[in-house]
Order: structure tokens, then sequence, then C-alpha cells
């Protein structure tokens, strides 16, 4: 689905004075998919269409991100943390599985340390390529430089379709599954570019919190799977490496020739990975 069919079937909530997209698509046990940075909720189209089928998915635009609004203020995850509890509230979501994806990773990671505690009851936690260990992340080039105090200010010029697409395209291993007239339209609508240097703020924010979060992984006794791209040059095994050392009782399923976008290179095993595991956990619940 290109993305316009994709925001044209969506609705929107409110934030206080802020605008935050969602879109649920299908009829049962709730799927609430969390993106990325910098794209949207647009990545999960391609497991969404297999996964209607059976599930009721919601997913979401983040504030700063897609077709939420995107206002020139400071970002973090505590406020993330509002969107989606808004969105939870709009989309009458009492119970789900959270699907969760780079830089919601750290979304999934604070709700099985209970801080904040989901806003419904969390049955489980699928966690797709992201820095699930802070410490292990290996930032692009072009991210550390606009996270920089220099890049803050000077670099937001430099953003332009070539450089952007570039740096995406580099952390995939199936590169023709980029959908790049999608992905330039939902970063730069809304005059997306020039926010960039606020939200990638978030690498600072969830290296500071390293500890805890890494902490909450293996500590939980909260339901958490894995679905991996293994050749992702960013969150790649390197990552799955340390949460099997964290990690004993979860399910992981790793995809060799598989980069940082498993939802949108290998969207037929990610669907089935991500069915599968919340039909067992749901089994377990009614146990």
């Amino acid at each position: 689905m290109n993305r316009q069919a994709w925001v044209d079937g969506g609705q929107t909530t409110r934030l206080g004075e802020e605008r935050i997209w969602f879109r649920v698509d299908g009829a049962g046990p709730t799927l609430l998919f969390a993106h990325g940075f910098p794209t949207s909720s647009h990545d999960y189209a391609p497991i969404i269409e297999h996964l209607a089928k059976t599930y009721r998915c919601v997913s979401f635009d983040f504030l700063g991100f897609g077709e939420s609004s995107k206002p020139r203020r400071a970002y973090s995850y505590p406020l993330q943390h509002e969107v989606l509890a808004k969105v939870t509230t709009a989309a009458s979501i009492t119970r789900a599985v959270l699907v969760v994806h780079d830089y919601a990773v750290t979304i999934g990671q604070d709700f099985l340390a209970g801080t904040p505690k989901a806003p419904f009851i969390l049955d489980g936690v699928i966690f797709l390529n992201g820095a699930i260990d802070p410490a292990q992340h290996r930032a692009r080039p072009i991210q550390r430089f606009i996270a920089s105090r220099v890049g803050a200010v000077l670099g937001v010029p430099l953003l332009n379709r070539r450089t952007v697409l570039r740096a995406l395209r580099a952390v995939l291993v199936r590169k023709e599954r980029l959908p790049e007239d999608d992905v330039w339209e939902s970063i730069t609508s809304h005059d997306g570019l020039a926010i960039q240097p606020r939200l990638l703020h978030y690498i600072a924010e969830r290296r500071g919190r390293r500890e805890a979060l890494v902490a909450a992984l293996g500590k939980s006794t909260a339901p958490r799977a894995f679905v991996w791209g293994a050749d992702d040059p960013v969150s790649g095994s390197h990552v799955l490496d340390a949460v099997r050392s964290l990690v004993k009782d979860a399910p992981i399923r790793e995809l060799p020739g598989v980069g940082h976008y498993p939802q949108l290179e290998a969207p037929g095993e990610v669907a089935a990975f991500i069915a599968q595991t919340a039909a067992m956990w749901r089994e377990g619940a009614r146990a």
C-alpha cells in the first residue's frame, strides 16, 4: 500500500494542540505498532497487510513523525509515552501485544520496567531491530553529525533527498524494498526536516538511561520476543548476541540476509513470527 492510501485510511486524535495520526486495520486481538526514526508507521504496512486478516492492528505516528504534528519543540521519550497513551484511548485499546522497532524499542523497554506502566494490559513486547543496549548502537555518520551541537545549527541544509535516502539504503540489505518516495514524503511533510536535530536527541537520552533499560530487559517477567535482521550494520547480530546473554527464555528469530528494516525486507517471515508469538502468549494467558 502506498503512503497516500495509508494516510487516507487513518484518523486523528489530539494531544493538547497537536494532531496525532493513527490507523486501525482488521479485527481480533490487538497488536499495537510503534515505529522507528526517521520514518513513520507506514514502515509496518507490508506486515499489517498479512496480520490484519486475524488481528486488530493499530499503528500510529509519534509526535514529530509522519502525519502527526511536527512542532519545533523539545522531544523526549516521556512525551512519546503521552502520545502512545492518547492513541490507546482513542483506539479503545484495553489489552495488546506491543510491536516496536528502532526508536521505539526504548518504549518497549520502559513498559517492561514499569516506568511508566503500560496504559493497557500488556500481553507482551515483540522487538524488531533497535538499540536494546544503547552502548551497542552504531549510529550512522549523518546521525552523529546532526545530533552534535554543530550539526544542530549547520546540519539541516545537508538533509536533502540524496543524503537522507543514501543513509537509509545503507542499513538495508534488500535495498529495493525501501519505498523511497514514500519515506521521503513521510520525513519532509509538515516541514519535518527542520526538526530532525531535535528528534535525534533520543540517542543521548537513551544512552543516559542505559543501565535501567538493559536491566529491564533481563529482569522483566513480561513476555518478550525478538525478530531480527542479522545483517543490520546499526543494530544487527551483535545486538542480538547481547540479547541472548540477557534473556534466556524468549522466542528469537534471526533473519540472515536482512538489514535494519525486517518488516520491509522480509514481511512474510516477520508477520508469521508475530502472529505465532502473539497467539502463543494469548494461549498462555488463558491457561
